[in-house]
């Protein structure tokens, strides 16, 4: 080989060097801006969600005093004309009230929506004592019955989160069974190294395919108000907190009757969720 040969060699070769070091570098540039990015957005995402919280809670506590005090009047009025009003008047009055009740009701929820997500501190849990504890407080027809398996034992989640998961979902199938008796099944077990997986399963009408998106949205029910008394926050609340620890929840209802919500929580809460 002359030495122009590898003279040209050498000179291909360090261009090449210098090409792989710019495009390596111009990479680096590239993720570590990616990174900046995240960390701003991150921030950002923490700031709107502090702001959204302090607001729900201000509303929240600003709008629920007039209500009380709308509430308490007509509580008073009932009272003191009562045998005076008209079967009519008396409907209008307790109707009166009911909305009171519910808008009362639909803050609380907002509040709680607004909070939903947020870091919890983690402790053990018992999933079958909790399932009891909400079995209690929902208080369940006589023809019904509340099936637990749990094949993981105490587990560190935040217990006030759990519950809550628990006691809407427990809740909503108990309030839409379309029967005077059924059967709730709640399963909790181990799904892999880095995550559990909760099943809550009913044996209710079910819920169509078509909605399956939809009854995760705010003030979303598929029956009217008046005859499924709710808010409509729900199951968006479970969603919210679920996906806020980083896990996921997804609805399964067939053809046939029965709805299942499946929920996947991390072991570890991702870093970065809400």
């Amino acid at each position: 080989m002359s030495s122009d040969d590898a003279s040209e060699r050498i000179a291909v070769l360090e261009r090449r060097l210098v090409r792989e070091r710019k495009a390596r570098e111009e990479a680096e540039a590239i993720a570590e801006s990616q990174t900046r990015r995240s960390f701003l957005v991150e921030q950002e995402l923490a700031a709107i969600n502090e702001m959204l919280g302090d607001f729900a809670y201000a509303a929240s506590h600003d709008l629920r005093a007039p209500l009380r005090a709308i509430k308490s009047v007509a509580t008073w009025l009932r009272e003191d004309l009562q045998g005076k009003l008209s079967d009519e008047s008396a409907t209008h009055m307790q109707f009166l009230v009911d909305r009171v009740d519910r808008m009362d009701a639909l803050l609380v929820s907002l509040l709680e929506y607004s909070k939903a997500g947020t870091a919890a501190p983690a402790e053990p849990v018992d999933l079958r004592s909790l399932v009891e504890d909400i079995t209690i407080l929902l208080a369940p027809p006589k023809g019904f019955e509340v099936q637990v398996t749990d094949e993981v034992g105490p587990v560190e989640v935040p217990r006030a989160v759990l519950h809550q998961i628990l006691q809407n979902l427990m809740d909503n199938a108990l309030k839409h069974h379309d029967r005077d008796s059924g059967t709730l099944r709640i399963d909790f077990r181990n799904k892999g190294s880095l995550a559990y997986e909760l099943v809550v399963s009913d044996d209710g009408p079910g819920i169509p395919e078509a909605y399956h998106d939809r009854v995760f949205r705010l003030f979303q029910t598929l029956r009217p108000r008046d005859e499924v008394e709710g808010t409509g926050m729900g199951l968006a609340l479970v969603k919210r907190h679920v996906e806020g620890w980083g896990g996921t929840i997804a609805l399964e209802s067939g053809p046939s009757r029965g709805a299942t919500f499946r929920i996947t929580w991390p072991k570890q809460r991702s870093r970065g969720t809400i």
